[in-house]
């Protein structure tokens, strides 16, 4: 009855502005065509479907526990399309492994457009005085939902992946992207993934409803920068350059192929034994020697090196690899020719770029703790 009451008076006081009012119910068909025809009596604009919401008492099949069942969702859709008189987007939970199959099957009963993604589920943390989940109820919790800043992602991937099956299954259909939305540049990039609008809410409730205006605007400046017209003009025009992981694999061995090879030839095997050292520092793990973890033994040396002392290359090469890697921090990797290749990782920046050639003492990178090891230094290999 409230929501009736506050749907009525946002038409009153907005009548040329467009009200979706977002609806969730049990599985239950009666519930479902009631709640439809009763919003639809206060003028809303259209329904987005909640499929997807954690909080959404999963135990009686509401909100992601319906969501994740593409039977239970398309069923439902049925229902709803048989009352519904405006337009009806059905939102997704992320909590499912393709995403593309709810949202299949929610096309395929014919919603309007898909909207994407809900909250993921989560565990907040643990209280290691009191040894209880946070927050609780007098101790007891359940998963919740995680959002903001840190699904953008996540849900970048998941709006990227419906937009694929909107375009080659159900052209025509809309798509409004959710997740961590708190700039125009945010909202830029779900577009560009395919989606018609974007929605924010975790950003106007950190920021206030003002916080709209700044996103317009920074929006506009994206647009004017790259010459677009219209929202149109950008719409899932970075949908192209999705590929595989194979055809990357083919790519990046033509793209290395069609490095010109580096002027400075070296004969790597003959200089064993005259390597330039890479960094200025004491030798603190040697090549051979065990690690302190299991049976492990060290593949390279590490140096313990100053903040900031430069890195540099022990022979003429080309940059391959420029990037953090687990394990090694941010890791550069020289190949010398001949199949010989030299890596220099636990760095704080880099001085060289993928596909830069470098001559044998060329600063190629900075020594400096980086959360990677647990003391300034550099590890080569």
């Amino acid at each position: 009855k409230i929501w009736e009451e506050e749907f009525k008076k946002c038409k009153d006081q907005f009548p040329d502005r467009v009200l979706i009012a977002s609806i969730m119910e049990e599985y239950r068909k009666d519930a479902w065509i009631e709640i439809v025809e009763r919003c639809q009596a206060c003028g809303v604009d259209g329904f987005e479907l909640n499929f997807s919401c954690p909080h959404g008492l999963p135990e009686r099949k509401m909100g992601s526990a319906m969501g994740e069942n593409p039977d239970i969702l398309g069923e439902v859709v049925g229902w709803v399309m048989g009352a519904a008189k405006k337009p009806v987007w059905a939102k997704m939970t992320p909590n499912v492994t393709h995403i593309e199959d709810p949202a299949r099957a929610a096309l395929k009963a014919g919603v309007t457009g898909i909207s994407a993604i809900n909250t993921i589920r989560c565990v907040m943390g643990i209280n290691l005085d009191t040894l209880r989940p946070e927050p609780n109820v007098e101790s007891y919790t359940t998963p919740g939902g995680y959002s903001s800043r840190a699904v953008k992602p996540i849900a970048l991937r998941m709006v990227m992946e419906i937009a694929q099956v909107i375009r080659k299954e159900f052209p025509g259909h809309s798509l409004s992207a959710i997740g961590g939305v708190e700039t125009g540049n945010d909202a830029a990039e779900f577009i560009l993934l395919g989606a018609e609008t974007v929605q924010v809410c975790t950003g106007v409730m950190k920021f206030g409803y003002e916080h709209v205006k700044p996103m317009c605007e920074q929006l506009l400046a994206f647009m004017e920068r790259h010459k677009f017209q219209t929202l149109a003009d950008f719409k899932g025009k970075s949908l192209d350059y999705f590929t595989t992981h194979a055809d990357l694999v083919k790519r990046l061995g033509r793209a290395l192929a069609n490095i010109p090879s580096p002027k400075e030839t070296v004969h790597f095997a003959r200089m064993k034994g005259r390597l330039l050292l890479t960094a200025q520092g004491t030798i603190t793990a040697h090549f051979g020697a065990a690690r302190h973890v299991g049976q492990l033994k060290w593949q390279g040396i590490v140096i313990n090196a100053a903040d900031g002392a430069d890195v540099q290359a022990v022979a003429a090469g080309r940059v391959v690899f420029a990037d953090w890697l687990r394990g090694f921090g941010l890791l550069i990797i020289l190949d010398h020719g001949d199949g010989y290749m030299s890596l220099y990782g636990y760095n704080l920046d880099f001085r060289k770029n993928v596909g830069d050639e470098v001559k044998a003492g060329e600063t190629i990178a900075t020594v400096g703790y980086n959360g990677s090891h647990n003391q300034s230094g550099l590890y080569f290999e």
